[in-house]
């Protein structure tokens, strides 16, 4: 879902991953290419790029004490005052090694709208905060400061692979691996999780027929082992691989991937704080749905729970708690109540002998747990029904203590909102020459309300106010001004999605009126919550407020 924290000592809030830097103290690696086409280089830079380069190396030849002799600074040089074009030229090489960064990475994703993503997000406002900064104390400051924004570029626009070996290093010089920069990681991994998926999609299904074994093919792509295939899926793979994924069996012999969580807590397991590596041990081994049934027993299950609350009460200020508490929510409905394909009954409704037993056991075990007080109050009320599971049971919602509730009483999705995808990209540009709205099914995992929605934003970001009228709601009691006035308004509004979108983590999709009106609730990391409205209009969702 993609989109974080504290702040730099000396630099002003400037981005979700503050303090990100503060253990890695790497070089700028070269470019490595790994896929089997390339865009053009983004040659435009080149000349700011070589003019920053030669400023700097003026500018830092008066601190190399600092830098690269390893002796202390002269009082002359910590005392030295800084010019207007000395700062002038310290932007300028800042810029040009994040546009160059920039660059590169477009070219090893292939896509050109790179910069939305979050991660690119935070590098950038750290570049501007560095641009609005005219005047330092010393030649000190200003290099300091040019050293840590160069880091934070290096560090974020940058595959997950090139982020990954800089935290590697730094753990093997014995640095402390903080949970922001951790977690900066795996985010990044998650925002490009769709760009990846949306290139794998076709590759696998037409490379499908060469499985026979669904298990031990899964384990042929997580250990590396040589493969049969078409040279583009190949070399997916082996990007996938590289760049810190763990491939696993979904269901209905598809096959998907995620962060490889057990890499890196074997990488990292020293430098780590004990909530992040039983945060790592709980991602690693947890249990998922597939095909709607378990990949754990019951009992197992009920283990997780137990491990889940405990890491809720020891850790409540965890980055990631939140994520915690819902999947406890989710684990804790299907242990009392099962699924549709991992039934806990027998043919005559009643609760299995298994799973009683399993009920017990755990009630006796963990008396004073959080988890057995609401298996308690459950199984009161099958004791009420002679354990059969009736419909009321089913549909009832399990009551969490506050300490276990997630943030939002609505189930929510772990989404990121810009950039679009390549597919969606091609409905827009479809769109805006026939309008149909039907071009918006279907898209990836997006309901079509989000699909509009992440299109909507897409295109307001572009300027692109012609197809965000089209895609506003005018139905008869819309107060959407003609189109020429809404543009007007458009123009002139602070309205900015891509700010939105960096800060948006989960999305939960709320229907009224008989699902005539929507509303998207943009779940921030913090909490904080803002509602995109929309509205059917001849059967199709739109957006209703557009200035909000």
């Amino acid at each position: 879902m993609r989109k974080l924290k504290n702040s730099y000592e000396q630099i002003p809030t400037v981005s979700s991953t503050e303090k990100i830097m503060e253990v890695v103290k790497q070089n700028e690696k070269p470019t490595k290419k790994r896929m089997s086409f390339q865009l053009p280089y983004v040659a435009s830079f080149i000349g700011v790029l070589l003019l920053g380069g030669i400023l700097a190396m003026q500018l830092l030849s008066q601190t190399n004490n600092l830098t690269n002799s390893g002796k202390e600074p002269t009082e002359d040089t910590i005392n030295q005052t800084v010019t207007e074009a000395e700062i002038e030229m310290a932007i300028k090489e800042i810029r040009g090694h994040y546009e160059r960064k920039l660059g590169e990475l477009k070219e090893e994703l292939q896509f050109e709208d790179a910069q939305q993503y979050g991660f690119v997000q935070e590098a950038k406002k750290a570049v501007e905060k560095f641009e609005q900064r005219k005047n330092y104390a010393s030649q000190t400051e200003l290099t300091t400061y040019m050293e840590r924004v160069n880091e934070i570029i290096t560090l974020r626009v940058s595959m997950p692979d090139e982020e990954f070996e800089l935290l590697e290093n730094a753990a093997k010089s014995g640095e402390t691996i903080k949970n922001n920069q951790l977690f900066g990681y795996i985010d990044k991994l998650n925002m490009l999780h769709e760009r990846f998926h949306e290139q794998w999609i076709p590759l696998y299904e037409r490379n499908q027929h060469t499985i026979t074994d669904i298990t031990a093919y899964v384990n042929e792509l997580n250990n590396g082992n040589d493969l049969t295939g078409d040279p583009d899926y190949l070399e997916l793979i082996k990007t996938l691989r590289e760049n810190g994924y763990y491939f696993y069996h979904e269901g209905e012999g598809y096959v998907n991937f995620k962060p490889d969580y057990t890499n890196i807590y074997n990488q990292l397991v020293d430098s780590l704080g004990d909530d992040a590596k039983l945060y790592l041990k709980l991602e690693s081994e947890k249990t998922r749905l597939m095909d709607g049934a378990l990949t754990s027993s019951h009992k197992e299950l009920g283990e997780r729970l137990l491990e889940m609350e405990s890491f809720v009460l020891n850790y409540p200020s965890f980055l990631k708690i939140d994520q915690i508490k819902e999947q406890y929510r989710m684990y804790i409905d299907v242990y009392l109540k099962g699924t549709n394909n991992t039934r806990i009954v027998t043919e005559d409704g009643e609760i299995s002998n298994e799973v009683k037993a399993n009920f017990e056991a755990l009630l006796n075990e963990n008396e004073y747990s959080e988890t057995a007080k609401i298996v308690s109050r459950y199984v009161q009320k099958l004791e009420e029904t002679q354990f059969i599971l009736t419909d009321e049971l089913r549909a009832e919602v399990i009551e969490l203590p506050k300490v276990l509730k997630p943030q939002s009483e609505e189930y929510s999705t772990y989404t990121y909102l810009l950039p679009i995808s390549d597919e969606m990209i091609v409905r827009y540009e479809e769109f805006k020459a026939r309008g149909d709205l039907t071009l918006f099914y279907g898209l990836g995992g997006n309901t079509v309300e989000m699909s509009v929605a992440r299109i909507y934003m897409y295109a307001v970001e572009k300027g692109d106010y012609d197809t965000a009228y089209q895609l506003s709601y005018n139905g008869a009691d819309s107060e959407l001004p003609n189109q020429e006035q809404f543009v007007k308004e458009m123009q002139q509004a602070t309205v900015d999605y891509q700010a939105l979108s960096n800060d948006v983590v989960k999305v939960s999709t709320n229907y009224e009126q008989n699902g005539e009106e929507i509303n998207q609730l943009l779940i921030k990391e913090n909490g904080e919550t803002i509602v995109m409205h929309m509205k059917l209009e001849n059967g199709y969702p739109k957006v209703v407020n557009h200035q909000h």
